[in-house]
């Protein structure tokens, strides 16, 4: 099947920017949406058979992501696959006696399935697939894992102490800062060199972007020494 035949571009109230016509370090024409054609009764019912058909064929096993389309969850279901988060699919893919793992989900769950699953053939229906969500700390691991640590070795004194000091950066990112916060701290860091998020998510305000770096040097992670 032709991608580029089943899917569509989306329009957004603010246009695609050109790096060099705008005077950015980085354009957002990388990040517009797209989104497939859905198909009809008839032509979902033939697909379906299709891929039930050649994963039996090619010694395959789907494995799909809990928020991708319906019919990819049933699917992975139907034909002895999973439907899990991006770890539990990745290590289903590696205990699981099928050479070739078809991973309906964003790329870095291929990734991670390549990682634990070396040997096999990992297959993903869009290699430009993304996320745009928040995971919180995930620019401040350091920060963190001290308070990880701490409570699984049953140091729960420590890791309380731990995540009171920390706590400031992480109510900041969860509501200031919100999904452009790694990427704020990073630029900052010298780490990268855009921190644009996806549209339709605006910029983040200058003032919460400073009010981000401060209550961060306080904490000094290492985010902020890494690219300098």
């Amino acid at each position: 099947m032709n991608i580029a035949k089943t899917m569509m571009d989306v329009e957004y109230e603010q246009p695609q920017q050109d790096a060099a016509a705008s005077g950015s370090v980085c354009a957002t024409k990388h990040a517009w949406a797209r989104v497939p054609v859905e198909p009809g009764p008839a032509e979902r019912a033939a697909l379906k058979d299709k891929i039930r058909r050649l994963l039996k064929e090619k010694n395959a096993v789907m494995v799909s992501h809990y928020y991708v389309h319906p019919d990819l969850q049933d699917l992975a279901e139907e034909t002895g696959g999973l439907v899990s988060d991006s770890l539990e699919m990745a290590r289903f893919g590696r205990d699981h006696a099928a050479t070739t793992l078809v991973v309906s989900g964003v790329r870095f769950m291929g990734e991670t399935s390549k990682i634990l699953s070396p040997e096999k053939r990992v297959l993903m229906p869009d290699l430009d697939a993304g996320a745009t969500g928040a995971m919180t700390g995930g620019a401040y691991p350091d920060g963190i894992r001290k308070i990880v640590d701490a409570y699984a070795a049953g140091r729960r004194d420590e890791a309380a102490d731990h995540y009171q000091q920390w706590l400031p950066l992480i109510n900041f990112e969860n509501r200031q800062g919100g999904i452009l916060t790694a990427k704020a701290l990073m630029k900052e860091g010298g780490v990268i060199a855009c921190e644009a998020g996806r549209h339709p998510f605006p910029a983040m305000h200058p003032d919460t972007r400073a009010g981000l770096i401060d209550t961060a040097k306080r904490l000094d992670p290492m985010v902020l020494r890494w690219g300098r």
